[in-house]
């Protein structure tokens, strides 16, 4: 599949592009699912409630049977029959009608989508529709029909087939019997045709989730386009995080001349410390830098009358392990104390 620029749709979707498909209600499902469950949901209320729902049955029946030749009460035993068959049904139906629902819920979440209720014109547009019967989707559903149908008239002949002589009692027998003898058939039809149904199912979610992961494929220019509209131009990104680093780096540069010390490697590496005795608990890295600017923190120093000593490892100790606005480490607290005791030792002969 290409799109218009020729561009193969490789790449998988994106979650920002499946969310989207979501909220136009394109989903992952399978119809079949919701099918097998309300089967089986049939075959358990049969098994549990088909005896009871039977013996009403056959009751109501005979009492129909008994005044069916009274024609003026006909209309009366009738509705009587239908409000009192309402019940159960109405229960079943309710039951069977959640089953469905649930399993529909379980495939796809709860997911309101109104777009789906507002007509579309492809829906009767003839053209639309007939490349949707030729369609791969088309084909399948027409192939999954046959299939079904396949499927249910060779159930149906084989549980007849072997109920035939069965079946040929049906006429000596009351009508009690007879009923449980077809009630107990149906229930074997059912259930045959729900372990039938439940590999289609299988089959036809495999496919449907083949189909939807293939239509939300992108190009990898949507996969791009995404990216920068959801995380911002790589480029506008790029020259905001050096315009940043520049800031940050101008304002570590000011607090140089306000240092009272810059410790070097000596070259390679310059780290400039602050204390304010009646403030700070322990004195605090104000800049550091390598190379080129380790030199301008250097340069910045000179001109500015602020000291600048020379300790090797206490300098790579500083920069590797204290952020800019950390004070020093306990560990480090010495080595820093010298330095400081001796610088003001030199003051205190320089006044003197």
């Amino acid at each position: 599949m290409a799109d218009e620029q020729g561009q193969e749709r490789t790449e998988r979707a994106t979650e920002r592009k499946r969310e989207r498909a979501r909220q136009k209600g394109t989903v992952c499902s399978s119809r079949e699912i919701p099918s097998v469950a309300v089967m089986a949901g049939s075959i358990l209320m049969l098994s549990y409630f088909g005896s009871v729902l039977l013996a009403a049955i056959i009751k109501q029946a005979a009492a129909v049977w008994r005044e069916a030749w009274i024609f003026e009460r006909w209309k009366d035993i009738s509705v009587s029959a239908l409000l009192q068959a309402a019940s159960p049904l109405a229960f079943i139906f309710i039951i069977l009608c959640v089953i469905g629902v649930f399993f529909n819920v379980v495939q796809i979440g709860w997911n309101f989508a109104p777009n789906v209720l507002a007509p579309k014109f492809t829906n009767i547009d003839p053209v639309a529709g007939a490349k949707r019967l030729f369609s791969l989707r088309g084909l399948a559903e027409l192939l999954k029909s046959i299939l079904k149908l396949a499927v249910i008239g060779l159930i149906s002949y084989s549980v007849i087939k072997n109920s035939l002589d069965l079946l040929s009692t049906l006429g000596f027998m009351d009508i009690k019997h007879a009923a449980g003898i077809v009630f107990v058939l149906v229930r074997k039809l059912f259930t045959y045709g729900l372990i039938a149904f439940a590999f289609i199912a299988a089959a036809d979610y495999g496919f449907q989730k083949y189909q939807y992961e293939k239509s939300l494929k992108m190009t990898r220019q949507e996969v791009k386009e995404e990216f920068r509209e959801h995380e911002g131009d790589p480029h506008v990104k790029a020259r905001l995080r050096k315009v940043q680093l520049e800031f940050a780096r101008r304002r570590m540069m000011a607090e140089v001349p306000k240092a009272e010390v810059v410790i070097t490697n000596p070259t390679h590496i310059a780290v400039a410390l602050k204390y304010r005795p009646h403030k700070d608990a322990a004195p605090v890295v104000v800049a550091k830098g390598k190379g080129w600017l380790a030199q301008k923190i250097r340069e910045l120093a000179q001109r500015y009358a602020v000291p600048i000593v020379e300790r090797p490892e206490l300098a790579r100790e500083l920069y590797r392990w204290v952020r800019i606005g950390q004070a020093v480490p306990i560990k480090l607290y010495q080595a820093v104390a010298e330095v400081l005791a001796y610088l003001y030792k030199l003051r205190r002969h320089v006044r003197i």
